[in-house]
């Protein structure tokens, strides 16, 4: 039992993949992959900056397409390295799965708002966050590692158009 709550608090305090029981950390690295992260730091700007132009062509294909919401960003206060690029439609089951029948993975990070993790729904009570649990029905995240190119990118995009059209 004390091995299972261990490895839950773990792992930000979660059972199970989007369910966070508890409050926890993030402390699931062990030395070979601190190792790796070590060698793989000095590619950190060079990956960030592909994941921008990544993100780039998504915006330059997807700014014309009023069925998507677009990441805001403010460009004023900070850089975005864009570890996701999280698009909202109204269609998301839908177009996650076109996308996927055309050889596009997609992810839903979040399925769940906040309110809604067992964790903070005990803080929460039955309390309710239109906005919050709208963007967890609607967010969907498109690929935007830092090993794709932009015409990847603009590929995945214009998928989304002829879904839309």
């Amino acid at each position: 039992e004390l091995v299972g709550i261990v490895k839950m608090l773990r792992d930000h305090g979660r059972k199970e993949k989007y369910l966070h029981e508890s409050f926890g950390w993030n402390e699931r690295l062990d030395a070979m992959q601190a190792a790796i992260l070590t060698a793989k730091f000095n590619f950190l700007d060079t990956w960030n900056e592909r994941r921008r132009k990544n993100a780039g062509a998504y915006y330059d294909v997807l700014s014309s397409c009023d069925k998507v919401g677009l990441p805001k960003v403010n460009s004023d206060v900070s850089s975005h390295v864009y570890n996701q690029f999280v698009i909202t439609t109204e269609r998301r089951g839908e177009l996650k799965q076109y996308l996927l029948d055309r050889g596009f993975e997609t992810g839903i990070q979040f399925p769940r708002a906040l309110h809604q993790q067992p964790v903070y729904s005990r803080i929460s009570g039955q309390t309710s966050f239109p906005k919050s649990e709208r963007l967890a029905e609607t967010c969907l995240s498109l690929p935007v590692h830092a090993h794709m190119i932009p015409d990847q990118a603009r590929s995945v995009a214009n998928a989304i158009l002829e879904f839309f059209n």
